[in-house]
């Protein structure tokens, strides 16, 4: 997540960001994952509602990764369990 750069220096397949880390790209950055992508990088993104859901989507993400599905006490979640109908 926090070194995309470096795995695309290094030929990764795939990467995954989450919401908060595609948001703090730049247009140039967001060109050289899309570049990336153009080459076979595969992207994978979280998902927490619909709305991140659509800009997974126009991110053109291979994997998204939807959550949480279930309450969890173990740490803060600032998202509502979106449980298996979701």
């Amino acid at each position: 997540n926090d070194h995309w750069r470096t795995a695309l220096a290094l030929g990764a397949p795939a990467i995954h960001l989450g919401q908060e880390d595609w948001l703090a790209l730049t247009a140039d950055e967001r060109t050289q994952i899309a570049t990336a992508q153009s080459r076979g990088l595969q992207l994978g993104m979280s998902s927490h509602s619909l709305w991140e859901l659509c800009r997974a989507r126009g991110a053109r993400a291979d994997l998204v990764a939807c959550g949480p599905v279930w309450p969890t006490l173990t740490k803060a979640m600032p998202w509502r369990a979106q449980g298996l109908d979701n």
